[in-house]
């Protein structure tokens, strides 16, 4: 995906976010890191290794993981791109 693309993509989706109930973006933000960090274990892949495929900070990832952190969408799609997932938006 190119920057301009990655940017249009960004947008929307913060566009999206900005209309959500903030308890349930909070509640959908801790089943996505649960859901990443479960595909992380499952693929066997550990927090430094995760570091080294996207550049992140181990400790960073670990704050994530363990919730003391919010993920910025940038740092979110690194980590969505390193793990090879794809984050899908159903709207209801």
């Amino acid at each position: 995906m190119d920057k301009e693309k990655q940017k249009r993509y960004a947008k929307e989706i913060l566009e999206l976010i900005s209309e959500w109930d903030y308890d349930d973006v909070d509640a959908s933000i801790q089943d996505i890191i649960y859901e990443l960090t479960k595909i992380r274990k499952d693929k066997k892949i550990s927090q430094a290794e995760l570091s080294e495929m996207s550049g992140i900070a181990q400790s960073t990832i670990s704050r994530i993981e363990t919730h003391r952190v919010i993920p910025t969408l940038p740092i979110l799609f690194k980590i969505l791109h390193s793990l090879d997932c794809k984050l899908t938006i159903i709207l209801q």
